[in-house]
Parts: C-alpha cells; sequence; structure tokens
C-alpha cells in the first residue's frame, strides 16, 4: 500500500483551495467541483482527519502570502460532530494561527 504522502497532489496555482477533514471527504467534493466545472480550478487537501494542528500545519504550507496573491478563496469543510460550533472554532483558530487571518466569530 503507498504511503499517504504518495496521493497527496501538489498545488498548481489553483485559485480556490477547500480543506477537508478526510479521503472520502476529497472524492466527495472532487465529485462535486467536476460535476460544476471547477475541478481543475479547485485543490482540495485532506487532512487525514480533524484537527487543529493538522490544519494549522497545511495551512502554514499552503497559504503563504505569495501563494495568497494567486488564490481567490480557501474553505474548510469539517464534520461537526454534534458540536458545529467547535468545529468552527478550531478552523477559525487554526487559520489564524496559520496565517494571521482573522475571521469572524460563529453566525457573524
Amino acid at each position: 500500500m503507498k504511503a499517504d504522502t504518495d496521493r497527496r497532489r501538489k498545488w498548481n496555482n489553483e485559485p480556490l483551495v477547500l480543506f477537508v477533514e478526510g479521503y472520502s471527504d476529497l472524492t466527495f467534493y472532487a465529485e462535486l467541483m467536476e460535476h460544476l466545472g471547477l475541478l481543475e480550478q479547485c485543490f482540495i487537501q485532506d487532512l487525514g482527519g480533524k484537527g487543529r494542528g493538522k490544519l494549522c500545519d497545511e495551512a502554514s504550507l499552503l497559504l503563504t502570502p505569495g501563494n495568497m496573491a494567486r488564490i481567490s478563496a480557501v474553505g474548510v469543510l469539517l464534520d461537526g460532530d454534534n458540536n458545529a460550533a467547535g468545529a468552527f472554532s478550531l478552523a477559525r483558530n487554526a487559520l489564524k494561527d496559520a496565517v494571521g487571518v482573522d475571521l469572524p466569530t460563529m453566525g457573524k
């Protein structure tokens, strides 16, 4: 079986970036983006599970100032797991730690 790093795509200046929780999420959203005609414009990164550290690490690597000049939108899709506020807070804090982006609080 190939290592996880073997199935990772490299970012090719796609203007849309989507961080998803797991590989099954990646395949689902890749199919959705293909159906919408947006797959060629979208880079989808599988985080390998939920965790602030995982999202923070991946965001730090990809969302550099130089790259951000070419990215028009970033999305983070995490399962709420019966705690939507917790998932939102995890994503918000990880992005703030990774790139210094201060996102609004939930519901605003």
